[in-house]
């Protein structure tokens, strides 16, 4: 339906006009409310993280640790933090040795002076006289060094 009213120059021409009903603005605000229908508005800021890092952890550097850090982070283009969480990640620590694995250390060093022993008096005595001592010794360093080397020892087990 059109409604005409009078030119606002003053003319005596007539111009069409919509008719729509009076509504208040408070009131068109209050009901898109209550419909969950208001617009988004931009109320600026950085855009919400999609991970929340919620806890911090706190270390103690020296001035040439905290630069070489600092130089490492720029040269991978990351920030120091970023770059300290990378790193943390992909980081691989040995476990120190157990009581059990310190005994083998110490048996292979006793076993090494036993070689060398052996090794002295092949020299003295002849060859063929400390053959199969000699063969002994190296099954048990080749035993311990299996056991030393193995993957359990990189953490997987513990």
């Amino acid at each position: 339906m059109f409604l005409f009213h009078k030119n606002s120059s003053g003319g005596s021409r007539k111009q069409p006009c919509l008719f729509l009903p009076m509504v208040a603005k408070g009131d068109t605000i209050k009901l898109a409310m209550k419909m969950n229908t208001i617009p988004n508005k931009h109320k600026g800021g950085a855009p919400k993280k999609k991970v929340k890092r919620e806890t911090d952890i706190r270390i103690r550097l020296t001035s040439a640790e905290k630069f070489l850090i600092e130089n490492k982070a720029k040269a991978a283009e990351m920030r120091a933090s970023n770059w300290i969480r990378a790193a943390a990640k992909s980081a691989k620590v040995i476990p120190r040795l157990t009581a059990p694995e310190l005994e083998i250390l110490r048996m292979l060093a006793g076993l090494a002076n036993n070689l060398n022993q052996l090794t002295r008096k092949a020299h003295q005595e002849g060859l063929l006289s400390v053959a199969l001592k000699c063969r002994d010794v190296l099954v048990e360093i080749d035993t311990a060094l299996k056991y030393l080397n193995k993957d359990d020892r990189e953490g997987n087990d513990r």
